[in-house]
């Protein structure tokens, strides 16, 4: 006897996403790099669509880079066909607006075919977003007499809701004419 088999088609396509940093003061770029792939496992997969759920509350999209044959409208990359073993790369550049702890940028994709395994088809980079602190100085006296002395204040101001946490270094320079 005979018995045709149809074979089902199995995939695994997958998604990660990076940036090319972690924090971001406002008004700086983020550079993030979408990868979407398909494993080696001799099935090519068809109607690849990535789903990008951009955190526009916190950035501002610029431009990206499509790699050939796809398409960006709205918040979905119609990327079309991938060849088994092959992957595509979406670079998508954007500009911090407002400050933030914890924001999250997410990104799944789907196909036509079944998948072996869905855990890998949905990712997502978390960073922060500050507004730079900056320094204001006064003095005491804004005319001061030969031989006077003066003092000076510096004082750093975060207008952001959120604190900020690495390093700062400021550099101060007194008037032409005062000494220390």
């Amino acid at each position: 006897t005979n018995k045709t088999v149809y074979p089902v088609p199995i995939v695994d396509i997958s998604v990660n996403i990076t940036s090319d940093k972690n924090e971001y003061f406002v008004d700086d770029i983020a550079v993030w790099t979408v990868v979407v792939s398909n494993a080696g496992n001799a099935t090519n997969a068809t109607n690849v669509t990535l789903k990008d759920v951009f955190p526009g509350e916190y950035f501002e999209f610029i431009n990206c880079t499509l790699p050939n044959g796809t398409e960006y409208r709205g918040d979905t990359w119609y990327i079309g066909d991938l060849a088994n073993g092959t992957n595509v790369t979406f670079t998508v550049y954007t500009r911090a607006i407002k400050d933030g702890i914890n924001v999250t940028h997410v990104v799944s994709v789907t196909c036509n075919e079944t998948e072996w395994n869905v855990s890998n088809n949905k990712a997502n980079k978390t960073v922060d977003v500050v507004i730079i602190p900056y320094p204001v100085k006064t003095v005491n006296d804004i005319v001061p007499y030969y031989h006077d002395v003066i003092e000076y204040n510096l004082t750093l101001v975060n207008d952001g809701t959120n604190k900020y946490t690495s390093t700062l270094n400021v550099t101060d320079s007194l008037p032409e004419g005062l000494n220390r």
